[in-house]
């Protein structure tokens, strides 16, 4: 029974006649009818609408009818509009006005306590703490439940933080039973379900989203299809989530929050399916959103990065990264919940290497600027120095920018010393003005680049190894600039260090001790100066002898200065006529480093040094008894080497392979080889060694005619080749030596032309 509580209301409905009505007795008997209704069944819902306004207006002259008043507006509420606020707020107004400790009848305080508290609870203000305090306290068996899970549910669900287990099991209960909402009201609590226990991570989740049908408002479908969406994420079955998407996008019903999240998540799961290109238009949509906006511009920057589309198409990119840091203040950092700031750091490098790539430096330059919004401390300027120096690159060939490479490499030496002040450890420091070195000498200011590695020198704290390197590189440096002393000074110090420095830096003492041995030979004929060369180019030889000797290097560094040091050793002896000494150092270098960048070259000598002994210029003077195979092999050697991409290495091997056919006796093979050469070397100094190799063969096969034919061939041809073809590396590339040949052999050929006796 919905009791009221007024005794005196229900003695006054059964006298009879009445007497002359008071507004007190007028109150009692419209508050015991109002009871009457309320204990018939099934309730007469319209005429408890009538007494409920009649009771609040008695309500007016007789406060004490306030509570009958705010327990009709519930009842009605609870019977007909649940959701009704209106009616709700009537009952807490009435309510209010009860004087609680005027109630002398505990149970019927009890009721206005809980009764209170459904119509506080439905009109969503009040402590929620103490509400649910109130509303899981009901006064008594009889006491109608109405909305109370619902209430409860909703109040839970305003506690801060919110009670959502609790929510989501108060909702279960009442959605599991009668309710007088209407089907849209209906579906709407479904959808406040389904959350709760989305937010539960639950499963039930699933079967309360199914549940909202067509008779669910436009907003309450597009919401249940949206998170249907994202479980269907969470199961990997991107092509449902992205057709739930879709439907929940349809019309305007979607809020606005969630209608850019299905945007940005319809993007995400079409990359998933490897379909970038339907990606791009949903990413496009939300990119004026203040959250998923920069989130959005990240991946449409990787999209267009990646895509085949013209690279023309890459100008967005820039203008995407601008979008994606646009709300980045100086030094406040990037934070996201969409994109993580490694993915835009990512982002922004590929897109700077990928501009530079495409020589498209200005745009590179652009994204370094973007990127300093957000890149960990000194990125962006070590992108910068790593821009000026493709930059500097790409423009050094030209003569119209060679100036401007000179200022780029400038300025990237300039960009590495800077975070080379500021790193934290002397490592880091130590590679950073080794790159700023690097710069310093491609720009051509040797005397910048000393100054960087002097810098190097000076931590105290360097591993052994990196300092050793750095000793190496300043003692290069100070040789290049003639500083011979200093510059051995420096590379002794390196002598001493584990790891492959000290390798290199006794190839590189030996080369300087060669270098000033033949300098120092030219100055002078005096027998001292000659006994002081003759002493640095004995030291420099066995500093070489030392490392050509050692068994394989391990590091790529020691490699290098071994092939480096069996390569030198190797022409020395050949400058010594210690031809067999220097045929085995040519041997070990090819065999052990066959890949190596001095092997062709490496090859060429070889090749020439067999071409030597086989002539008999060698100790002794004669010809060994294999000259022939010595030969053979030098023959096959300067072949391969006929189509090397290095033009010097290619034009000494083609030459010494008509030198070597013509050793050979092959005569009947030097036509047809002459004219290939020819042909490669047409009109230069080269055409015309050939064709002397070619009129020297046709004279050892006695055959006068076509050496005259070819001498009045070169004759001509010596008048056209180049001034600047000619020079002093040897007789034959000079001019002067050109006549006398041509005479030499016009009297050679007079002579086999004479009759024989």
């Amino acid at each position: 029974m919905f009791a009221l509580g007024v005794a005196a209301a229900a003695a006054a409905w059964t006298q009879f006649p009445l007497p002359p009505e008071n507004p007190a007795d007028r109150s009692a008997r419209a508050q015991a009818k109002l009871k009457h209704v309320l204990d018939h069944k099934p309730l007469d819902t319209n005429a408890l609408a009538e007494l409920a306004q009649e009771v609040s207006a008695e309500a007016e002259q007789n406060p004490a009818a306030n509570f009958a008043a705010g327990s009709a507006f519930v009842a009605l509420a609870e019977s007909t509009a649940p959701l009704d606020a209106s009616l709700w707020a009537r009952a807490k107004e009435h309510f209010a006005k009860v004087d609680e400790v005027a109630m002398t009848d505990a149970l019927e305080r009890k009721r206005l306590l809980f009764r209170r508290a459904k119509a506080v609870a439905a009109t969503a203000s009040g402590d929620p703490k103490a509400l649910i305090t109130a509303l899981t306290s009901l006064p008594s068996a009889d006491e109608p439940e109405g909305e109370l899970r619902r209430l409860l549910a909703d109040t839970f669900l305003r506690m801060n933080p919110p009670d959502v287990a609790s929510a989501a099991r108060e909702l279960t209960t009442y959605l599991g039973g009668p309710t007088k909402l209407q089907p849209a009201d209906l579906a709407r609590y479904r959808l406040k379900a389904a959350e709760a226990f989305l937010s539960l991570d639950n499963p039930l989740a699933q079967s309360w989203l199914k549940s909202i049908d067509a008779s669910a408002a436009a907003d309450t479908r597009c919401a249940a299809k949206y998170h249907l969406a994202r479980l269907m994420e969470k199961e990997n079955n991107w092509k449902e989530a992205v057709k739930l998407y879709g439907e929940a996008l349809q019309g305007a019903a979607l809020p606005a929050d969630q209608r850019a999240m299905a945007e940005y998540r319809t993007g995400i799961d079409c990359i998933q399916m490897k379909t970038p290109d339907a990606a791009v238009p949903h990413f496009e949509a939300v990119l004026k959103d203040k959250e998923l906006g920069p989130a959005a511009a990240v991946r449409l920057a990787e999209l267009t990065l990646r895509s085949a589309a013209p690279q023309g198409d890459r100008g967005k990119v820039l203008d995407l990264l601008d979008v994606a840091t646009r709300d980045v203040a100086p030094g406040t950092g990037f934070r996201n919940q969409y994109v993580a700031l490694t993915d835009l750091q990512a982002v922004f490098e590929e897109t700077i290497q990928a501009y530079t790539r495409d020589g498209d430096f200005d745009g590179a330059a652009r994204a370094i600027e973007g990127y300093g919004k957000v890149a960990t401390a000194g990125r962006d300027r070590e992108k910068r120095a790593e821009l000026n120096l493709a930059w500097a690159n790409a423009l050094r060939d030209k003569p119209a920018t060679a100036a401007r490479a000179v200022a780029k490499y400038k300025e990237a030496a300039a960009e590495y010393s800077a975070l080379a002040t500021n790193h934290p450890t002397a490592t880091g420091a130590a590679d950073l003005y080794h790159r700023a070195a690097a710069c310093q000498r491609l720009a051509g200011d040797d005397k910048a680049a000393l100054s960087a590695i002097e810098k190097i020198t000076q931590y105290p704290d360097l591993p052994a190894e990196v300092a050793a390197a750095a000793w190496v590189e300043k003692g290069d440096a100070l040789i290049a600039g003639s500083q011979y002393a200093d510059g051995i000074a420096a590379l002794e110090k390196a002598l001493t260090a584990p790891g492959p420095s000290a390798t290199v830096a006794r190839v590189k003492i030996a080369i300087a001790y060669l270098d000033q041995a033949r300098a120092l030979a030219k100055t002078s004929t005096a027998p001292a100066t000659q006994t002081e060369a003759q002493k640095l180019m004995e030291t420099g030889q066995n500093l070489l002898a030392q490392v050509a000797a050692s068994g394989p290097a391990e590091s790529q560094a020691e490699r290098e200065a071994q092939q480096q040091a069996l390569y030198e050793f190797g022409k020395l002896l050949v400058a010594q006529q210690n031809l067999p000494d220097a045929e085995a150092q040519f041997r070990k270098l090819i065999q052990t480093y066959p890949t190596a960048p001095l092997a062709p070259q490496s090859k060429l000598w070889l090749g020439s040094t067999l071409l030597l002994i086989a002539r008999g210029d060698g100790p002794g003077g004669r010809p060994p008894a294999d000259a022939d195979r010595k030969l053979a092999e030098a023959l096959k050697l300067f072949q391969d080497l006929s189509g090397a991409s290095d033009t010097f290495t290619r034009t000494q091997a083609d030459l010494r392979l008509a030198h070597t056919t013509l050793l050979l006796k092959k005569y009947d093979d030097m036509p047809a080889l002459s004219e290939k050469l020819a042909v490669r070397y047409r009109g230069h100094v080269e055409e015309l060694i050939v064709q002397s190799m070619l009129c020297s063969a046709y004279l050892s096969a006695d055959r006068p005619e076509s050496a005259a034919r070819t001498l009045s061939e070169m004759t001509e041809l010596y008048g056209k080749v180049p001034a600047s073809d000619f020079n002093d590396s040897a007789d034959e590339y000079r001019r002067a030596f050109w006549p006398a040949w041509f005479e030499q052999v016009k009297t050679q050929i007079a002579k086999r032309q004479q009759p024989k006796p």
